[in-house]
Order: C-alpha cells, then sequence, then structure tokens
C-alpha cells in the first residue's frame, strides 16, 4: 500500500480513539452528576435503651435530622414491636433538610408474658423508599 494512504489510515484510527474516549469520558461524568443522593436521617442519640417494668410505660423525646426534603413520610416500627412501641407525630406532610424535627417514642411494657427482651427498629419511609439510619430499640422488662 502506499505511504500516503498508511499514515491516512493511522491518523483515523487515531482521531477515532481519541473521539470515543471523550465521548466514554463525558458519558460516565454525566452518570456521576445524575446519581441521586443517598437520604439518610440523623438522630440525637442512635438508640432506646430502657429496663421497664412489666406494665410500666417510659417516654423518650428525640430529635432526628433529614438530609434531603421529604413528602408524606412516615415512621414504622419493627412488627415484633407495634403492640408496645408508639412514635408521635409518626407521619409528616414535609420535612425540610437539614431542619432538625422532635419526636416522642414511648414503650409500654406488657403486664403479662414471658417475653423478657424486646428489641427492634424504627425507620422513616416516604411512600416507597425506606432512609438510612434507623433508630434501635432495646428494652428489658426486669421484676
Amino acid at each position: 500500500m502506499n505511504r500516503k494512504i498508511l499514515f491516512f489510515l493511522a491518523v483515523m484510527a487515531l482521531l477515532g480513539a481519541s473521539a470515543l474516549a471523550v465521548l466514554a469520558t463525558t458519558s460516565v461524568q454525566a452518570k456521576k452528576d445524575t446519581k441521586p443522593v443517598r437520604a439518610k436521617i440523623e438522630w440525637s442519640q442512635p438508640r432506646i435503651q430502657a429496663q421497664v417494668k412489666k406494665g410500666a410505660t417510659i417516654q423518650t423525646t428525640l430529635t432526628f435530622t433529614p438530609t434531603v426534603n421529604l413528602t408524606n413520610a412516615s415512621f414504622r416500627v419493627a412488627a415484633a414491636m407495634q403492640d408496645t412501641v408508639a412514635i408521635e407525630p409518626s407521619s409528616f406532610a414535609t420535612l425540610t433538610a437539614g431542619t432538625p424535627t422532635q419526636v416522642q417514642v414511648t414503650f409500654t411494657a406488657p403486664t403479662e408474658g414471658k417475653h423478657k427482651k424486646f428489641r427492634g427498629i424504627a425507620t422513616l419511609i416516604d411512600e416507597n423508599y425506606l432512609f438510612a439510619k434507623a433508630l434501635k430499640l432495646r428494652f428489658n422488662i426486669v421484676k
């Protein structure tokens, strides 16, 4: 083959590879820029832990702060604790990112039964998204 043709083909291959590299870099950068923010909840304390007598009730006021704006958010308590734990308020029409919000967590120990330890979590969910950093709940029933 002619040297001019070989040189032309080499230059075209180099330009094509450069164009592909630019497109690939732009595509990766666009994906990074559009990646959703990982929303989470920051708690004033990471857990509630207490010793409780049968039939007694304890209440704790906590503060949580979301890292993103939320709408129609509500708390869910682990199924094993739904009869013993209440969170008030339990739902919110809107929550603003970075704004602390107080809730009252109430645990009512059962008067009967052999169950001595209650373990679970409370999580915040808005419609379908479960937010990171659940509140840990630990209660021991004592005599």
